[in-house]
C-alpha cells in the first residue's frame, strides 16, 4: 500500500515499445496536470504463465523493463507478483485496489488492456468505473509504425528472425539485454536469461554498458550465451552485470577481427546518440 497519490500507467510493458511510449507520455502529462507522481504498474512475470500455463519469451527482463519505464518518464514502477490470488480477483476489486492500495489518482491504459478474473475487465468497463468514481483517465488508442500495429508479439517475431533494425524501429530504442559477465581473458562471455525470447544467432554491433558508460562491442550470439569482442579496449572483469544495446546484425560469415572492424565502422558513422541510452542508469 502507498500513501502517495500517483497516476498509474497500466500494462505488462514487455519490450517497452512505441505503443507503451505513447501510454507513458499520456501518464506523465496527466500526472503533471494533476500535480502528482507518474507510476507504471506491471507484473513480476507474464500473466500467461498462469492463465494459459505457458508464457511467451520476454523481450526484456524485469530490471530492464524498470529501467526503460523510468527512462520514459515514470517516477516509480510497481511490479506486482502475479499469483493465483491476483489472477482470480474480480475486475471490480482490482479497480478498487488501484485506487485504495496503490494511490491511483488517475489511470492510463492502452486499447487492448484487459484485467481481472478471466480477463473480464476491459477499457470500456474501466472508463465507466473511472467516471463513476470521479477518477481522471486516458484510454490511449492503438499505435502504428509503418502502417502496422505496434505490439510485443510482432517485435518478438522480428527479433527471432534477426531483423534487428526493424525491431528497434517498433521499440523506438535499441533492444536491451542485461546478463552476467562470466569470464575475463580475450573475450567476455555473457549468460543470457532463460526467460527471454531468443534473438537469432549471429554477430551484432552493440554498445556495452559497463560501470556507468557505453562502449562499442560485438556480440556473437550462441545457444549457450554471447561471446563479446571489445575492439577498442580490454573486456570487463568477470562476475559483474553488463547491459548490451543492440543496433545491427552484422553480415553472415563475419568473424574474428572483421567483426570488430565492422562494429567500429558502424559506430563511427552513427551521428546521433541513441534515444534513451543517455537516460538509462547502468
Amino acid at each position: 500500500m502507498t500513501d502517495t497519490k500517483q497516476v498509474l500507467a497500466l500494462g505488462f510493458f514487455d519490450g517497452v515499445h512505441l505503443g507503451h511510449a505513447a501510454l507513458l507520455a499520456a501518464c506523465r502529462d496527466l500526472a503533471d496536470r494533476l500535480g502528482t507522481a507518474a507510476g507504471a504498474l506491471t507484473f513480476d512475470h507474464h500473466p500467461k504463465a498462469l492463465t494459459d500455463g505457458a508464457a511467451p519469451g520476454l523481450i526484456n527482463t524485469l530490471p530492464d523493463r524498470v529501467r526503460l519505464l523510468k527512462a520514459l518518464g515514470m517516477d516509480r514502477v510497481l511490479a506486482l507478483p502475479f499469483d493465483r490470488q491476483l489472477m482470480e480477483l474480480p475486475w471490480q476489486d482490482f479497480f478498487r485496489r488501484l485506487l485504495e492500495e496503490y494511490g491511483g489518482a488517475g489511470l492510463v491504459w492502452g486499447h487492448d488492456f484487459r484485467f481481472g478474473r478471466r480477463g473480464a475487465g476491459n477499457g470500456a468497463l474501466l472508463a465507466e468505473a473511472c467516471r463513476a468514481s470521479g477518477v481522471p483517465y486516458i484510454a490511449v488508442p492503438e499505435q502504428k509504425y509503418r502502417g502496422l500495429t505496434v505490439s510485443s508479439t510482432h517485435i518478438r517475431r522480428l527479433l527471432e528472425a534477426g531483423e534487428l533494425q526493424e525491431a528497434n524501429g517498433f521499440l523506438g530504442h535499441p533492444h536491451l539485454l542485461t546478463g552476467e559477465a562470466l569470464q575475463g581473458g580475450p573475450l567476455c562471455r555473457l549468460a543470457l536469461p532463460a526467460e527471454l525470447a531468443p534473438l537469432k544467432p549471429g554477430a551484432y554491433a552493440c554498445l556495452a554498458g559497463i560501470r556507468g558508460a557505453w562502449h562499442p562491442a560485438a556480440a556473437v550470439l550462441e545457444p549457450e550465451g554471447a561471446a563479446l569482442h571489445f575492439p577498442k579496449e580490454a573486456p570487463p572483469e568477470a562476475g559483474g552485470t553488463l547491459t548490451l544495446a543492440f543496433f545491427r546484425r552484422l553480415p553472415e560469415g563475419a568473424e574474428g577481427e572483421e567483426i570488430g572492424r565492422l562494429t567500429l565502422d558502424f559506430f563511427e558513422k552513427m551521428e546521433i546518440f541513441p534515444l534513451l541510452l543517455d537516460k538509462i542508469m547502468l
